[in-house]
């Protein structure tokens, strides 16, 4: 996704735009008209495909779940429960009942069960995300294409430079 441009960003990209002729400079510049759109011919979507690159949005990888179980330990509440375990287990270790172990054992198992099951719902939960973000490339629009801007029903990551789309 593209960043916001801050005020130096448009102003450059304003004079450039100015220095190409505005719209008329620039749809000349792409090789388009403004109500037929382009040749769109294969030839001339290959052409601008491999000068402009294809039109496809990037997908994050997704963290794995380990990554995110282990992310997990970095809670202050997690870290707290482990040391305040860890002590208890110390003291356990002096006394004479010799189930007063358990406790603490019991208290690990709890924190590892919490950690797996909230790690497991980040990692589930990061992975529709971008099962919906791929959705985008996924969308239909109608551009105008050929000698006379014949309207056609295409994918998003089909489009190319110099394409004139309808925006309803």
């Amino acid at each position: 996704m593209a960043m916001p441009l801050n005020h130096g960003e448009c102003r450059k990209s304003l004079d450039l735009l100015r220095d190409c002729g505005y719209m008329d400079g620039l749809l000349k510049l792409l090789s388009t008209d403004a109500k037929t759109g382009i040749i769109g011919s294969e030839t001339d979507i290959r052409r601008r495909t491999r000068i402009f690159g294809e039109n496809r949005m990037t997908l994050p990888s997704i963290t794995s779940f380990l990554d995110h179980w282990a992310r997990q330990f970095e809670d202050s509440q997690i870290v707290m429960l482990i040391v305040a375990a860890t002590i208890y287990l110390v003291f356990c270790l002096f006394q004479s009942e010799s189930q007063a172990y358990m406790e603490t054992l019991t208290i690990y198992a709890g924190a590892v069960l919490a950690t797996v099951i909230a790690a497991w719902a980040e990692h589930k939960q990061e992975r529709q995300f971008l099962k919906i973000k791929d959705e985008v490339n996924n969308t239909t629009v109608t551009v105008f294409r050929g000698q006379y801007g014949t309207e056609s029903e295409i994918f998003v990551k089909e489009l190319v430079v110099g394409d004139v789309i309808s925006v309803q």
